[in-house]
């Protein structure tokens, strides 16, 4: 027995199963293809995995109208025989082409909306009258008076969406299914009529696909522009969390800088306080020590000979401001430098530095050396 999926082929309709596995295939997308068009060419839902609900919002969201089929009711030969017919026509080949093929194809068109299949079909499940009724109901349908409920119909519906009402469940705007056609199925179709048929309705039903065309193209632009306010969201708190550290950053330069200064200040405060008196000019041991700065200042002091090279460098820091752990004092001649860092320098005493009752000194500011990166 055929037992690959009744609602799709129908038990009535036993045939080998190899057969009902090739045709099952080609609908589901298999059949050993690696192709990437497998998924395409899968266009009909059965009741069993896909509700109807599910059907209207797939080909709502795929911009195709939606075949409903429903199965003869009755266990009479002639409604399994109809059934047969009818379901071996769906999935034919032919039908399978008018359903996939691109429902508005404009030269030069190569947007994703110009690749869209035409129909989706749903089939409800045979002998299932609940489900049947429920369908009928949903789409507000009716058998038709010839045939009734002894030969199967086909419902073509287009799936409307509301602009005042929202899906209670989803969020999103509810769906409107309308039939724009209906096959009363006495009899039921043959592959090339219903393909026929569906061509038929493609080419009368432009409008509907070309208004849910539009409304696609609105969705996946408001998608990207969704997609683009996420990113410049992201941008501007990775701009602003970076302006946040950099202004921290200068914060606490300038926090440092002002404790720098102020430490500076204190410093040469007692500096200033801790100099020796000036002795008078022209007493024993006296050195007068003048000094050139490189921006044109001078300066003049008279100190005994007796004072350490610290005291000058502390005397120029306290008074030019001039930080003495930067600075390097020179004779004229330039035959003589005094460092600061220089532990030597600053225990010699003048007199012992060679210093006469009258020298002259280059302050020069020693320029720090940057680090080179490894």
């Amino acid at each position: 027995d055929c037992n690959v999926d009744e609602r799709i082929i129908p038990a009535a309709t036993a045939q080998p199963t190899a057969k009902c596995i090739s045709a099952y295939l080609k609908i589901r997308g298999g059949g050993g293809s690696s192709s990437g068009t497998c998924a395409e060419q899968q266009h009909v839902l059965d009741a069993r995995s896909t509700s109807l609900s599910a059907a209207l919002a797939l080909a709502r969201s795929q911009a195709r109208l939606l075949v409903v089929y429903i199965p003869a009711k009755g266990r009479s030969g002639k409604s399994k025989s109809n059934n047969g017919i009818a379901t071996q026509s769906l999935i034919s080949t032919e039908v399978g082409r008018a359903a996939n093929r691109p429902s508005r194809k404009k030269k030069g068109d190569n947007s994703s909306s110009s690749k869209l299949g035409s129909f989706l079909i749903w089939s409800a499940e045979n002998g299932s009258t609940a489900e049947i009724n429920a369908a009928m109901k949903r789409l507000k349908a009716k058998h038709p008076a010839k045939g009734g409920t002894s030969s199967p119909i086909l419902l073509v519906a287009y799936v409307a969406q509301s602009s005042t009402q929202l899906d209670p469940q989803t969020g999103r705007p509810r769906l409107q299914p309308r039939v724009v056609a209906q096959h009363h199925g006495n009899p039921p179709p043959s592959p090339a009529a219903m393909a026929a048929w569906l061509t038929s309705l493609r080419k009368r039903h432009g409008k509907q696909y070309a208004a849910m065309q539009h409304q696609m193209r609105e969705v996946e632009l408001y998608a990207e522009r969704q997609r683009g306010y996420a990113d410049s969201q992201v941008e501007d708190q990775e701009r602003e969390v970076r302006a946040q550290r950099e202004e921290e950053e200068r914060l606490a330069k300038e926090r440092e800088e002002k404790e720098r200064k102020e430490a500076m200040a204190q410093r040469r405060s007692e500096l200033m306080e801790s100099l020796p008196d000036e002795p008078e000019a022209g007493g024993d041991g006296v050195v007068t020590i003048a000094l050139r700065f490189a921006d044109g200042r001078r300066g003049q002091r008279r100190f005994d000979g007796d004072e350490t090279m610290a005291t000058v460098f502390n005397w120029v820091d306290a008074t030019f401001e001039m930080e003495r752990e930067r600075v390097e004092l020179s004779t004229m001649t330039g035959q003589k430098k005094f460092a600061w860092s220089d532990a030597e320098d600053g225990d010699m005493t003048l007199s012992d530095a060679g210093l006469g009752k009258m020298t002259g000194l280059r302050v020069t500011e020693i320029e720090e050396e940057e680090e080179e990166d490894e």
